[in-house]
Parts: C-alpha cells; structure tokens; sequence
C-alpha cells in the first residue's frame, strides 16, 4: 500500500509464508511480515525515513549453524525490527545518518539462548563528482547483547563492532544504482577470553539495467555475525549473490542467480563454503496475487565433516501481497 500527499509518503505492507511439503510433514510452517514506513521530504535536499517491521522468520535448514535435527521442524523466530534515517544532499556535500535497532525471540526455549536485541548506527558524509555519482566515507557501529546470561563455562557472546568505509554511490537514473564501500572493521567483545579483531568489511549493493526489462544485481557482505556454536569466540561470514531478473512479458517475470557464502569460525579454526544456483518463474494473476515455481541447489563444504551437505529443492508458492 502506498500513500502519497505533499511532502509525505506512507508505506505498507503485509505477506505471509505458507510452507506445506509432500513428504516431510515435520518441515511445514507458517511464517509472515509486517511493516510499515514514512518518508518525508521538507524540502529537494532533504529526506527523512522511518520504518518499522515485525516478522514471523522460518530458519533455513541449510543456514549456518542451522537445526539439522530431523525429529523436529526449522526454528522459528519473531523478529521486531526499526529504522530511523536522515538525509541531506546539497550541491556537492551530503551527509546520512541511520539508527536500527532489532529484538529477536526464538519460539522454542530449547532456542532461547539465541535471544537477542540488537542496535546499530552509520554516518556518513558524500561528496558529489558528477550529477548521479558521489564519493562518501563512513562510520558504523553495532552492539549484540544476548538476553541470557551464560551459562558457566561458555563464552559471553555480547560484542560491539565498529567500523569505517570508503565507497561510491550512484543514484537512480541511469543504467547503473547502488553503492559499494571497503573498508575495516573492529570487534570488541565482552568476555576477556575472546581476542578482539581487526578485520575486512566490505558492503555492496548495486543493480544494473542494460535494457528496460532487465536488471542484473550484485550483493557483498563481508563483516562480523552473530554465533552459537559451543567453543566458538566469533564468527565472520562472506557472503556474495550476482543475479539476473528479466520481465518476459507484463505479467511473466524470470529470476536467476549465483551465490557464495563463506562461514569462518574463530577459535576453532573451522570454516564452510557454501555454493549455490537459485530460479524462479513468476506468474502475476493480478496486482495482489502471484503464483510462482522455485528452485534451488546447493553444496555445502565444511572442514566439519558432518556439516557438508548437497541439497536440491523445488517448490510452487501462491504470493499474496497488500
């Protein structure tokens, strides 16, 4: 839903996520989202966004330190999550400034030491080269706090990570959007007995669009991720996806992509690739309703052999969006 009126802008929106399987009725799960989202610009420099957002999260089995326990279904989580941001773009300087914050609860308590609340922050300040393009540098800051203490002999998981970038940004309107930034970042963490570390953080984010129906993205993350692994002092994920989406007629739409995930666990010296294909055929019945094919493969190599996996999926998905 959107809502426009003068210098405000009103977003919302709601989905549900219906999984029912063939054969493994232990897999099927109910999952959905919630959010909402106000924009206003006082003026042609500046822009102010708020957004809030509940979801209903259905764990991959195939997602790092993933349930693997075939008795039982995936995890499920309630995430609540909110963002605040400001944005100033003169004539050649620019400057942003964003707050998030996240509480997750898993619904099983044999889950709940996964409980956590999160809170971040970026500034960043742009300089503008060219009408679409600026150069910016920026700073980041994290803060994980568990919502249960240890229990003795385990590691207090609570960290902060900071961090800085330099990157470019482009603005829509042209073939190319999106920003990509490297830099470095720093983790703290709580429990003495953890190193802390100084690390790669890289952050991309771009889309490209050679012709009107067709866009081909490419997404990088590389930095510092929550863990729960018994032993482990922290863990550091790489995470890369190139993908073409392509609109074969009004209605039809064809997604295909390629991703990269590397899991490395500090303390342990353990680290996972994971390899994967994804498609999807989309069909829009109206502006509401969709019905879609999926299909993905992929390959797991860990240096734990009971961690490896090659797993191949397909599925239909009626999507049903307000």
């Amino acid at each position: 839903m959107l809502r426009k009126g003068g210098a405000l802008e009103l977003t919302a929106r709601a989905e549900g996520d219906f999984r029912k399987y063939f054969q493994y009725d232990k897999e099927d799960a109910v999952g959905g989202r919630l959010s909402a989202g106000l924009n206003w610009n006082p003026s042609a420099a500046d822009r102010l966004n708020v957004a809030a957002g509940w979801q209903h999260i259905i764990e991959d089995r195939g997602e790092p330190e993933g349930n693997t326990l075939p008795g039982i279904g995936p995890r499920e989580l309630n995430l609540v999550e909110g963002d605040l941001s400001y944005l100033h773009q003169g004539s050649r300087i620019g400057f942003l400034f964003k707050a998030t914050g996240a509480r997750m609860r898993y619904t099983r308590a044999i889950d709940e030491e996964r409980d956590l609340d999160a809170v971040g922050g970026l500034a960043r300040v742009m300089l503008r080269v060219s009408p679409l393009t600026s150069l910016f540098v920026e700073g980041v800051a994290a803060h994980r706090d568990f919502r249960l203490a240890p229990v003795p002999g385990q590691f207090n998981r609570d960290a902060s990570t900071y961090g800085g970038r330099v990157g470019i940004a482009i603005d829509p309107g042209g073939t190319l959007r999106g920003d990509a930034a490297v830099g470095v970042y720093r983790l703290d963490a709580k429990d003495r007995r953890i190193e802390s570390q100084t690390r790669m953080s890289v952050q991309i984010g771009l889309t490209y669009a050679p012709r009107p129906r067709t866009t081909i993205t490419l997404d990088g993350f590389v930095g510092n991720v929550a863990t729960y692994r018994t032993g482990v002092q922290s863990r550091e994920d790489m995470r890369f996806r190139l993908g073409i989406n392509q609109e074969i007629r009004h209605n039809l739409r064809g997604r295909l992509g390629i991703l990269y995930r590397r899991s490395k666990y500090f303390g342990v010296d353990d680290t996972d690739n994971l390899y994967g294909v994804t498609g999807e055929l989309e069909y829009a019945v109206n502006r509401r309703v969709a019905l879609a094919a999926t299909a993905r493969f992929s390959k797991r190599d860990s240096s734990v052999a009971l961690d490896e996996f090659d797993r191949t999926r397909a599925g239909l998905e009626l999507r049903i969006h307000y």
